[in-house]
């Protein structure tokens, strides 16, 4: 059995208010321990740190001295929900019961926060505004209220995103405009044989459009391919770097559909300008004579 020695160096670090997630493993007992230690619940980055296991045995504190330090069995570890807050801070939690936490921080009756879980979801805004109209020394807030309090650091990086996607979608539609005008100053020559020999110019301009609406999809689809692929290398590559399962980049269906619906009128667009003014113009010009 080994021990270890480990500092909360406030309440905070005893995350949770003392309230213990579900065990992953059972308390591993051993004579050489008492039983009457309280148990202690890690996240699993904090026993990879400390090099600890189910059943060893860690001191806690409330203050970087260790004094007053208290002995605690590892009764679980646990990976918690990931969180955007804390990526590339890792911070490292302990989850003790409320009674240690008290113990522990030699206070009584007192928190900083305390969650309630509501049967009915739905009737969480309701249930805030009933506990603060009590006024009691207590704000309540629901969970969506927390969450748009405090993620405005997320919403400006959304934007900023969301910028660099549009910038980087109107790089590619000027791209595939050029390669459009190209392509189809490539076939001035096949038009203008086209048009020697009695095709309509409607017909040779709705040819033009088709090729247009043909080389548009599969430049999107190509395109969609990529993105599939750097999604499939930036999630892994960021979850194991800074050890969380916080998906990093991924693909919905409205960019998807927001892609094509760009793509493809941009380059029937592109090859109606360019085909028009060689459907207009004269075919032995367009073939060199």
């Amino acid at each position: 059995m080994r021990t270890r020695r480990f500092v909360a160096l406030a309440a905070g670090a005893c995350l949770l208010a003392g309230l213990v997630p579900p065990k992953i493993a059972p308390a591993a007992q051993s004579s050489a321990t008492p039983a009457a230690l309280p148990d202690a619940v890690l996240t699993d980055r904090t026993a990879a740190r400390l090099g600890v296991a189910v059943g060893d045995t860690v001191e806690i504190a409330a203050n970087a001295a260790l004094r007053d330090a208290g002995r605690f069995i590892v009764g679980g570890i646990y990976r918690p929900h990931a969180d955007p807050f804390e990526v590339g801070h890792e911070q490292l939690h302990v989850t003790l019961h409320l009674p240690d936490l008290e113990r522990l921080m030699q206070v009584d009756d007192r928190v900083d926060r305390f969650t309630a879980k509501l049967s009915d979801p739905a009737a969480a805004r309701r249930v805030a505004d009933e506990i603060n109209a009590l006024r009691i020394g207590v704000a309540a807030y629901t969970s969506q209220q927390l969450a748009d309090a405090n993620s405005s650091t997320f919403v400006v990086i959304s934007q900023f995103h969301k910028a660099i996607g549009v910038v980087s979608m109107l790089a590619g539609l000027v791209f595939l405009i050029a390669i459009m005008v190209l392509k189809v100053e490539e076939m001035r020559r096949v038009l203008g044989v086209l048009r020697l020999i009695g095709i309509s110019r409607r017909t040779v301009l709705r040819s033009v459009l088709l090729i247009a609406a043909l080389v548009s999809l599969l430049g999107s689809v190509v395109g969609i391919g990529l993105a599939h692929i750097a999604v499939a290398i930036i999630n892994p590559a960021s979850q194991a770097r800074y050890d969380t399962d916080l998906i990093f980049a991924h693909i919905t269906p409205g960019i998807v559909v927001l892609a094509v619906g760009l793509a493809i009128p941009m380059g029937l667009l592109a090859g109606w300008l360019v085909a028009r003014r060689i459907v207009h113009g004269n075919p032995l010009d367009q073939i060199g004579r």
